[in-house]
């Protein structure tokens, strides 16, 4: 099976900020199937949750090609890991992502737990010099 992310990745400046790149639209989400290693865990005000992607060919594929396209634009030699910490989106006390099991029925931010098998719809928001800001879109729990 082809993967789609064989093609160049090409980071594009930001409009406000030059030293902040993004991905064409198009290719800047991915569902992928992983482990939650942590439960959602709080860092400044913010709510984050700790993936690991490693057995998603798809991701694997994806942060090949982010690399390279990083690689290319910032003259480094950066290796992104197979653990993201990707952010929740969190305001006014309340999560605004949708939660659900295999069957589409509705859970809640506490049934993700650690070990816990996850899809994922993940959306690389910014890229930086020095890494890639993760957004979780929507959580499917898989073993429930």
């Amino acid at each position: 099976m082809l993967c789609p992310y064989h093609f160049k990745m090409i980071l594009t400046p930001c409009k406000y900020n030059h030293e902040l790149f993004k991905i064409a639209s198009h290719g800047n989400v991915l569902n992928v199937d992983c482990e939650c290693s942590t439960s959602i865990f709080d860092k400044h005000g913010k709510k984050y949750l700790e993936l690991n992607v490693g057995h998603s060919d798809e991701c694997v594929s994806f942060l090949t090609s982010l690399e390279g396209a990083m690689n290319d634009r910032f003259r480094t030699q950066q290796i992104l890991p197979y653990t993201i910490v990707a952010k929740l989106p969190f305001r006014y006390g309340r999560f605004e992502l949708k939660v659900s099991d295999e069957e589409g029925y509705l859970r809640t931010t506490d049934d993700v737990r650690a070990n816990t098998r996850l899809r994922v719809r993940l959306e690389v928001t910014s890229v930086y010099d020095y890494g890639v800001h993760w957004m979780v879109r929507h959580i499917t729990i898989l073993n429930i």
